[in-house]
């Protein structure tokens, strides 16, 4: 059934509903998580420059504290628990490289966008 305005005139379409939210699953070791349906954008932009300060010679604990906050935000809160027990799990570690890779993917399903991995080598090697 199509809605009406109070009139009884047909509504027009709006479109998509660009509101849409599901969580975000993905797998580490057959394990699987869920990052948040989104963010506001504003979060988007806090955690940039969260990076930002990161980048400008801050010590290891700060960027540990980062990179746990920006996983806080980006996991629903189950999610986040088992991952942050996962990063110091001898037997089943979430490494550095996974974290950077489900980072990636997460912010790339939030925006619709891929992200661009930075290069191993320079041009032409």
């Amino acid at each position: 059934m199509i809605p009406t305005s109070v009139n009884g005139d047909q509504a027009p379409d709006l479109g998509a509903d660009f509101a849409f939210r599901h969580p975000i699953p993905f797998k580490i070791h057959g394990e699987i998580f869920h990052g948040v349906p989104d963010l506001p954008a504003g979060m988007l932009f806090d955690m940039a420059s969260m990076f930002s300060d990161v980048k400008g010679g801050s010590g290891i604990g700060t960027q540990f504290e980062t990179l746990d906050r920006f996983f806080q935000l980006l996991l629903v809160p189950e999610s986040y628990e088992r991952f942050k027990e996962r990063m110091r799990d001898p037997e089943r570690p979430i490494t550095i490289g996974i974290m950077m890779a489900v980072m990636r993917y997460l912010i790339e399903q939030m925006t619709g966008r891929p992200t661009e991995q930075s290069s191993s080598s320079s041009a032409g090697q």
